[in-house]
Parts: C-alpha cells; sequence; structure tokens
C-alpha cells in the first residue's frame, strides 16, 4: 500500500483524482447552498463536480496499456497522463519500478457505487 504521503503525489479513480472525495463534498456544497436558497452558489458546485466527473477517465483510463485494446482504469498515475509510460515505485513488497498502464485494480469501481459513472459505462 502506498503510504499517505506517497498517495498524495499520484491520481487514483478512488482516492486522488478530484473525483470521489471532492466531488461528494461538491455535491453536498451544492445542495447546502439549495437549501439556504443560493441557487448560482449550488449551480457553480454542480458544475465543478459534473466537470470533475467529466475528466476522470481522462486522468485515470488507459487506450494503449498491456491488457485490452480498449481503454481501463489505472490503480493511479502520477501526471494524470494514463497514456504516457511513467513509472513508479508501487511498494507492498512489489517492483521497484512499475509502468502505471500495468498496474490496474477495481477501485475504478468506486465511481459507479459513488453516482460519477454508471454501471454500463462503457471507457469508449
Amino acid at each position: 500500500m502506498l503510504s499517505r504521503g506517497r498517495l498524495s503525489e499520484v491520481f487514483a479513480p478512488r482516492l486522488d483524482t478530484p473525483s470521489v472525495r471532492e466531488m461528494e463534498l461538491v455535491v453536498c456544497a451544492a445542495d447546502l447552498a439549495r437549501r439556504v436558497g443560493d441557487a448560482s452558489g449550488a449551480a457553480r458546485y454542480l458544475a465543478i463536480a459534473d466537470s470533475w466527473a467529466r475528466s476522470v477517465q481522462a486522468w485515470t483510463a488507459t487506450s494503449n496499456g498491456p491488457y485490452a485494446p480498449r481503454p481501463y482504469y489505472l490503480r493511479l498515475t502520477k501526471d494524470r497522463a494514463p497514456d504516457r509510460p511513467t513509472t513508479y515505485g508501487t511498494g507492498d513488497s512489489g517492483p521497484s519500478t512499475a509502468d502505471h498502464r500495468a498496474v490496474a485494480d477495481p477501485t475504478f469501481l468506486e465511481l459507479v457505487r459513488l453516482g460519477s459513472s454508471g454501471s454500463t459505462t462503457r471507457s469508449s
């Protein structure tokens, strides 16, 4: 597992793209703004969340990785460039250097669980 300090250096569908935690918080802020009568604030917050939701795939899905001819989500990226052959140390007794396109896991399911991606959404 990456340490908390190292997590701040990466982007992952579940963790560090402004997708899961931040989208939840921004949507909650929109709801609060709506409840106090601030319609323009609510719209602004929802626009931010929608923009982030549209960007998650560009930030974390590779279209040229080794596992499939179709795009798939990576565990994380260091540079929001999932098609670039960026390397990093995986930790957890894993390889000291790995191309991020070769490291995949099911964390993208958080996008479905939290509603920022549909269960039948295809990645292109």
